[in-house]
C-alpha cells in the first residue's frame, strides 16, 4: 500500500513470501506471520507476536513521524485479559 503524500509505502504480510518483499521496501510492516529476522526498510514493525501480546494496534502517521499504540499500552492489562509469556504459559 502506498502512503499518500509521504513518498513511502506500507506492507501487510499474510505469508512469509510477501514478508520478504515488504521488509525490503516498506516503511511500515504489519505481518500476520512472525518476523524472525532483519526487516531493514521498516521504520515501524508489528508482527503476529506483537498482536498476540498487545492486542490491536493503531498506526499514526504525522509527517515523517510514525507512532504505534496498542490496546495494552493505552488501557493496560484488564482483569479479563491474561498476561502471556513466550511459550504460551500464563502468568
Amino acid at each position: 500500500m502506498h502512503l499518500p503524500d509521504r513518498g513511502s509505502c506500507g506492507g501487510a504480510g499474510f505469508d512469509e513470501r510477501a514478508l520478504v518483499e515488504d521488509c525490503r521496501i516498506a516503511d511500515v510492516v504489519v505481518s500476520l506471520v512472525p518476523v524472525r529476522g532483519n526487516c531493514p526498510s521498516a521504520k515501524a514493525l508489528i508482527d503476529r507476536f506483537d498482536i498476540w501480546r498487545e492486542g490491536a494496534h493503531a498506526v499514526y502517521l504525522d509527517g515523517e513521524a510514525i507512532a504505534i499504540e496498542s490496546v495494552t499500552s493505552r488501557h493496560g492489562t484488564r482483569p479479563w485479559s491474561t498476561k502471556r509469556k513466550i511459550g504460551g504459559k500464563k502468568d
